[in-house]
């Protein structure tokens, strides 16, 4: 009753500090999906279990986070010792200091990891389908198919560009300018990679979309950046690659 009594009052602290927060400084919400491209992280908390799920897929999320509640009920049956020093329970400490350390190189990793498809984990369309509707696309324009594929190239890295931008914003809204500076070399990158082609359909626009994205690359790296430029930038940069889009409708 005593742990009880102490659990419940640093609880309604913690949820009083969190509620405080959330009021206060609300988290960004982050940039729209796009469809057909699965490149979100999830909020740091998570990242662990997010390399999890780069992994093995869905499956080997949903297997984890089982795993991980049952063990943490099953904590207090297991850890019966009066003592809380931790020379008399060597074997639970080391046990979760060994899962402490696993988590920590999970999260790391999910850092420096791109994300994979996790929906259909590849695809799930039988080879069949795949076939008659390739044949169906060739015979009803052969000659356009490699403009399409073209396009298709460009409309992705446009979107590409957008998911990173909002990620961009979600680091700042966490103060994680470190991160930042990373997504806004990465979107400079893929705004780069198709710039001779917006170059040739709008060069106006080519030069609008580069000049923010190249201002949130030096901004990001100072040492107390300007948060509300930064994402007023941002949301230009965005505001223009949603324009490129329809260059390449």
């Amino acid at each position: 009753m005593v742990h009880i009594k102490h659990l419940t009052g640093y609880g309604l602290i913690i949820f009083g500090v969190l509620i405080f927060l959330a009021l206060v400084f609300p988290p960004a919400l982050g940039a729209p999906p796009v469809e057909g491209i699965e490149a979100t992280k999830p909020p740091w908390i998570f990242m662990s279990i997010f390399t999890i799920e780069n992994w093995f897929g869905l499956q080997g999320l949903i297997v984890t986070s089982i795993l991980l509640v049952i063990g943490l009920v099953l904590v207090p049956f297991i850890d019966r010792k009066p003592t809380p020093h931790f020379a008399n329970r060597k074997a639970l400490v080391s046990v979760g200091t060994l899962v402490v350390l696993l988590f920590i190189g999970f999260t790391v990793n999910a850092y420096f990891t791109k994300p994979e498809q996790h929906i259909g984990m590849g695809g799930s369309e039988p080879a069949a389908a795949q076939e008659e509707t390739k044949a169906e696309t060739d015979s009803t324009i052969p000659t356009e198919e490699p403009i399409q594929q073209e396009q298709s190239k460009e409309l992705q890295a446009l979107d590409q560009a957008i998911v990173v931008a909002g990620e961009l914003k979600e680091a700042v809204a966490v103060k994680d300018f470190k991160l930042a500076a990373t997504k806004a070399g990465e979107l400079d990158e893929t705004v780069d990679d198709i710039g001779d082609q917006i170059k040739v359909k709008d060069a106006q626009l080519r030069e609008a979309i580069g000049e923010p994205i190249h201002e949130l690359g030096k901004l990001t790296k100072e040492t107390n950046p300007n948060v509300e430029e930064i994402n007023k930038l941002v949301d230009t940069a965005v505001q223009n690659i949603t324009k490129a889009k329809s260059l390449f409708n």
